[in-house]
């Protein structure tokens, strides 16, 4: 790993463990096993160097996004993969998603820049492919002639909005954690069957 991602993963960590205030890159630097001018060199500043780990953040979210494309001719299992990816995400990568989720350092005066626009990207992505499955979904017949636009914004409240509150409550029983995500997943993909699905609520 290079010493500039070795940083920033290290830097997503004691973020989402501590807070932006409580984190330095005097720390930073030590759990890097990098010298502190070194982040500096990369980053400018503390401020920087948060901005590019939300980047960082979203970007690999949304290669994953990317991947998914279209894969089977039926629609559920197009919105099946992408509950599975969003839920996986969250439990490979607990603490860049309990970061997005929590932190929000009142002096860092381009982050609400920063998360906002790289949120608009993801409900903007969102929106465009859960949009697509719906609509041949329901063309196909295998879908209820629903209201396309409300059941989008519906799906990304559940899916990504509810998550918030859920992230943050899981941070207190890390136990648990995989648990809670696996049951969340489960629950979201069962919901998606019986209020999309036409047969979706036979056994």
């Amino acid at each position: 790993m290079k010493k500039k991602q070795k940083i920033i993963k290290e830097a997503i960590r004691l973020f989402a463990e501590y807070g932006y205030d409580a984190t330095t890159t005097l720390k930073i630097a030590e759990m890097s096993h990098v010298t502190e001018p070194l982040i500096f060199y990369h980053f400018k500043n503390k401020d920087g160097l948060f901005a590019e780990a939300i980047e960082c953040i979203f970007f690999e979210y949304f290669s994953r996004l990317e991947s998914l494309k279209i894969k089977t001719e039926s629609e559920f299992e197009n919105l099946e993969n992408l509950i599975h990816m969003h839920f996986d995400y969250i439990a490979e990568m607990p603490d860049e998603s309990y970061l997005v989720a929590s932190v929000r350092p009142a002096r860092l005066r381009n982050f609400e820049q920063v998360c906002a626009r790289n949120i608009e990207e993801q409900r903007h992505r969102l929106t465009t492919f859960i949009t697509g499955c719906l609509e041949r979904g329901i063309q196909k017949g295998e879908f209820w002639n629903i209201p396309v636009e409300a059941t989008v914004r519906l799906f990304i409240s559940s899916i990504i909005g509810l998550m918030r509150p859920e992230m943050l409550f899981m941070n207190q029983v890390k136990t648990h954690y995989h648990v809670i995500i696996s049951e969340l997943k489960e629950v979201a993909v069962m919901y998606c069957r019986r209020s999309l699905v036409r047969d979706g609520g036979k056994p």
